[in-house]
């Protein structure tokens, strides 16, 4: 595991660059390494004494619980499928890894519905399957071997049959056997190389797609956005679900485990152009991201002239020793309307809806590198959020992690939408506090209120905040807000000509917020 992390750690960047297919999202190896790292931190803390199928069964449950992309999903499944085969076993033998191959299978076919791709995970799942059943002697080095062979002929593969790009999630599976027949190889006393020949395969793999890869680059950011979200239920209520969800989402991926009469928890992560859609209810815990990430920089190189900045960007392998700073900050938006985490998402920021523990927070982070900025919706959710940077700051002193003074709907938007505006080249970073006094400064030039019932006395407090002869006035509309307040508010802005009312639907518990900038 703690091989496996480093190893993950040094390629993340390599499997960015590769992940341009299907869609380009530049993001398998931060997903991967999210999801691993989490794994292992995890594994630490079990018990030397459980048996194959008891370990694997917890590495399984924190893998489903805080899944990053499908990279995490798969790797949930993983963990589940050997947990199922080895159940009873006390001692692992190859034989035992050749049965856990099997199970993986069937484990990814049903994670993915049978609709994967054709070069896959799960294709690779058969193909490795089928070579197994060849071998008539099962050694720990012919078993993994022969797995590490099928991964990377199903990545050379994939990548001839789609103009050099491959699937980067397929590059990932080949890092990890690799791993792991270095592991093997160490226990029987051979040298282990298997690791350099991969990572050697993958970086000239990545300076063979270096034209499409250049053309990727100019090719505008898609629409779709990633939805991941836990739930529990029958597992034939989560057929149901899946049928439900394929026809707005271009992926549906699903796993979990249930008991002996189909009750137990599962996790499901789509893509989807309309994330409303695919929410459960209720809708807590939802991690949400825009598939085409805005934030991603160009390494300075004179190898090279890149072409102009664009949001979808890909850095070729012989950068990726060298990568610079991203100049904005990553924002991570803790909301409670659903209704406008699409519109925090397009701004380039992370969203978690309705977070009920720290945890989810620093699910959501990922392996973020640079400045990140918390920024809480409600008091609820500002609340959580100063008990993860509380804890967070305490192990980790050197992270660039701001909480942003935020207990608003509205006050989280206006802040997305400035801080994506700020270079941080041009602040002094934390601890010089720079990017918090940014923050201040922005907040400093808003208002926002709760609606009262004394709304014609709030509309004359919150208009002599502006210093504008035109006055825009915005609302945020709660789902508890009754229908006459709402009507009155849009009958007093009527009767004042230099007030535009911009309303918008947030579907937050609380009342509706009025708001305006100085």
């Amino acid at each position: 595991m703690e091989r496996t992390t480093d190893l993950l750690a040094e390629s993340a960047d390599l499997l960015n660059d590769l992940n341009t297919f299907p869609v380009p999202n530049f993001n398998t190896g931060s997903n991967l390494l999210a999801s691993w790292s989490g794994i292992a931190r995890f594994s630490k803390g079990l018990s030397a004494g459980l048996k194959p199928g008891q370990y694997t069964a917890n590495l399984a449950g924190v893998a489903a619980k805080y899944p990053r992309g499908a990279s995490g999903m798969f790797l949930a499944a993983f963990f589940g499928a050997m947990a199922k085969t080895w159940r009873d076993t006390a001692i692992l033998r190859p034989a035992d890894l050749v049965m856990a191959a099997e199970t993986i299978e069937t484990e990814f076919r049903a994670l993915d519905g049978d609709a994967g791709l054709e070069y896959g995970l799960s294709s690779l799942a058969s193909a490795v399957n089928e070579e197994l059943s060849k071998l008539e002697l099962y050694t720990l080095s012919q078993v993994i071997g022969t797995a590490l062979v099928g991964a990377q002929e199903r990545t050379v593969d994939s990548a001839d049959a789609n103009r050099g790009v491959g699937d980067a999630g397929l590059a990932g599976a080949c890092l990890i056997i690799a791993s792991l027949a270095d592991v093997a190889a160490e226990a029987e006393g051979e040298a282990p190389a298997n690791v350099e020949l991969v990572s050697a395969m993958l970086s000239e793999w990545a300076d063979r797609s270096r034209t499409l890869t250049k053309a990727l680059r100019a090719t505008p950011p898609g629409g779709e956005f990633a939805v991941t979200f836990r739930q529990v239920g029958f597992a034939a209520d989560l057929k149901k679900q899946r049928e439900a969800l394929s026809s707005t989402c271009s992926e549906v991926l699903l796993t979990g485990s249930v008991d002996e009469i189909g009750f137990g928890a599962f996790t499901t992560h789509v893509h989807t152009a309309v994330p409303l859609s695919a929410l459960p209810h209720p809708p807590q815990g939802v991690l949400l991201e825009h598939l085409s990430e805005t934030g991603m920089t160009f390494p300075d190189s004179t190898e090279e002239d890149p072409l102009p900045e664009r949001g979808n960007v890909v850095l070729l392998s012989r950068f990726t020793k060298k990568p610079s700073a991203s100049t904005r900050a990553h924002l991570l938006v803790l909301s409670e309307a659903p209704a406008l985490m699409e519109m925090f998402a397009r701004g380039g920021a992370t969203v978690l809806l309705e977070p009920g523990e720290a945890e989810q927070i620093d699910w959501a982070l990922g392996t973020r590198k640079g400045p990140v900025v918390v920024i809480p919706a409600s008091e609820a959710t500002r609340k959580l959020a100063e008990q993860f940077v509380e804890s967070n700051l305490s192990e980790n002193p050197e992270r660039s992690l701001v909480l942003a003074p935020t207990v608003d709907e509205l006050s989280a938007v206006w802040l997305c939408e400035e801080l994506t505006k700020v270079d941080l080249r041009s602040l002094p970073l934390v601890p010089d506090g720079g990017l918090e006094r940014e923050i201040q400064r922005i907040l400093s030039e808003i208002r926002v209120e709760k609606m009262s019932d004394h709304l014609e006395s709030q509309l004359d407090g919150l208009l002599a905040f502006s210093g504008e002869e035109t006055k825009e006035l915005f609302a945020v509309i709660g789902a508890t807000q009754a229908n006459p307040d709402r009507m009155s508010l849009q009958s007093l802005v009527a009767l004042d000509p230099q007030i535009e009312l911009i309303t918008y639907y947030g579907g937050q518990t609380g009342p509706t917020l009025l708001g305006i900038h100085s």
